[in-house]
This record gives structure tokens, C-alpha cells and sequence, in this order.
């Protein structure tokens, strides 16, 4: 696998280091870059962790597809996969997120409320006045009760 990655980055390199050389753009010669790269990627390989050396062996040993049906099915299982997780985190996310906003559009109603009332009442207490507005509401519901029962007892000859 290390064969055909290095030969399509250098031809990479060679294609773009051509053109830019017609636009009087210099960069490193091709050899110099190439022996550059190589000893950097050699020098990260020889210090990496042993797992990431492992993982690169694995890599490595990892046969290149003719056949690009598996490779296409498995992008999608994986972009599918991907789809989901990103669903769900976003998914928790608008749940807080929309769970706070309406906790403040509520306490924020609650305090509109509560400015409000000290006007209305006069600067009366918040208990005292809603007490005294339960109250008279209970009473207006008795004396309506009491008038519909008073007007069905009348007999009209």
C-alpha cells in the first residue's frame, strides 16, 4: 500500500511543482522534498506510541480495492452511522437548549407578572392580593349561584 500512495503524491507534487515553476514559483526540488518527507515520516513512525505503530502495520497490511462497490457501500454505512450519532447529539442538545429558553421566557413572564401587579394592587403584598382576588372571585361566584337559585324558586301566576 506504501507503493501506490507514494507514487500518487509524487505525482501530485511533480504536476504541481511543474506548473508553478511556468508561473516563476519556486518550491523545494522534487528529490529534496521527497527525502524530506520520507525522513520525517520515518522519524514520527520510529517515535510514535506503540499503538499507533500497530495501527499503521494493520493499515499497511490492508489489501488495495480493485473493486470500488465495497468501498463506496462501506463510506455509506459510515456516513450513515455518522448521521446518527450527529442526530442524536444535536438532538440532546435543542432538548436543553430549548428547555432553558422557555424556563427564562417563563420566569421572565413571572416577573412581568409580579412589576405588574405592585401597580395594579396599589403596592399591596403579592399573597395579600391574590388571596383578596381569589376571594372576590369566589364570592362573585356565589352570588351568581345564589341569584340563578333564588330565580328558578319564583312562580309567576
Amino acid at each position: 500500500m506504501d507503493g501506490p500512495v507514494t507514487e500518487f503524491f509524487s505525482s501530485i507534487y511533480l504536476y504541481c511543482y511543474t506548473q508553478l515553476l511556468q508561473l516563476n514559483i519556486v518550491l523545494p526540488a522534487p528529490d529534496q522534498a521527497f527525502n524530506v518527507m520520507s525522513s520525517a515520516s520515518t522519524y514520527i513512525y520510529e517515535y510514535s506510541p506503540e499503538n499507533l505503530r500497530h495501527f499503521g502495520i494493520w493499515l499497511t497490511s490492508v489489501p488495495v480495492q480493485a473493486n470500488i462497490i465495497p468501498v463506496f457501500l462501506a463510506i455509506l454505512v459510515l456516513y450513515t452511522l455518522f448521521s446518527l450519532v450527529v442526530w442524536a447529539v444535536r438532538g440532546v442538545f435543542r432538548l436543553i437548549y430549548n428547555f432553558l429558553r422557555f424556563s427564562i421566557i417563563v420566569a421572565m413572564t413571572f416577573i412581568l407578572v409580579y412589576v405588574v401587579q405592585q401597580y395594579v394592587s396599589n403596592g399591596a403584598p403579592f399573597m395579600e392580593y391574590l388571596i383578596d382576588m381569589l376571594s372576590q372571585i369566589q364570592w362573585s361566584q356565589t352570588t351568581i349561584i345564589e341569584q340563578q337559585s333564588n330565580h328558578n324558586h319564583q312562580v309567576v301566576f
